[in-house]
């Protein structure tokens, strides 16, 4: 099963985030790559564009194949990964992104587990009654059917992927999550990053009780939610 890893330079908040060392010593996307169980197989699927190069050298270099697409179209990227990689209609992927450095390796197995339950088109884990995927979380992959990825549907978005496998007449699957909507660990900025750097420096756990004894990185991350707020 493979692990598809959206990922460019060409952040417009951040340009070059996904390269950028955390104060653990490790590059984002290098933590990311890391924290994908044995057996999933890590794909990067990046842009065409000049600025991506480095990225491409990058994660060849640390033994992982990189897919080249459209810059705009992630939807696109993601169906022309699925046929180079001869993807069958009941093949399950992994969607990760490239700028949530803290996913958590166990969540990967968790949602494998679910998919032997059920032929599910997406399963996903929940925030608080939504995918987790539409908050800031930033703690989890999608565990996506292709056949159902590559059916359209009213709400399918070349942005952000799978918003028709969660909106439209798709089977769904979530497994609750007992973390907060106030908690953002994805990096958009600067200011995300330094927070996810002070929780690598700082904290045992990812548990919103533990982050609420450090009322400066939780008002950060509030704010930094507000910011980047998602529709």
């Amino acid at each position: 099963m493979y692990a598809l890893i959206q990922a460019r330079m060409g952040s417009t908040r951040l340009p070059g985030k996904v390269l950028l060392q955390l104060s653990s010593g490790e590059v984002i996307l290098q933590k990311v790559i890391e924290s994908i169980p044995e057996g999933i197989i890590p794909v990067v699927l990046t842009t065409e564009e000049e600025i991506d190069d480095i990225l491409v050298a990058y994660v060849e270099n640390l033994g992982v194949r990189c897919i080249r697409g459209n810059n705009l179209n992630v939807y696109e990227r993601y169906v022309g990964a699925g046929n180079l990689l001869n993807l069958s209609n009941d093949d399950y992927f992994f969607r990760v992104c490239s700028d949530n450095p803290l996913i958590e390796s166990q969540s990967f197995l968790r949602l494998l587990e679910a998919s032997k339950e059920e032929k599910f088109d997406y399963i996903a884990f929940s925030v608080q009654g939504h995918p987790s995927i539409l908050s800031h979380c930033g703690l989890y992959p999608e565990l996506i059917r292709y056949g159902a990825l590559i059916t359209p549907g009213p709400s399918l978005s070349y942005e952000h992927v799978t918003p028709h496998l969660y909106h439209d007449e798709f089977t769904t699957c979530y497994l609750e999550s007992d973390i907060d909507k106030s908690v953002r660990f994805t990096i958009d900025d600067l200011q995300d990053l330094a927070n996810v750097n002070y929780v690598l420096e700082n904290l045992t756990s990812n548990k919103l009780t533990e982050i609420a004894q450090h009322s400066d990185l939780l008002n950060s991350m509030n704010k930094q939610i507000l910011k980047h707020s998602k529709t």
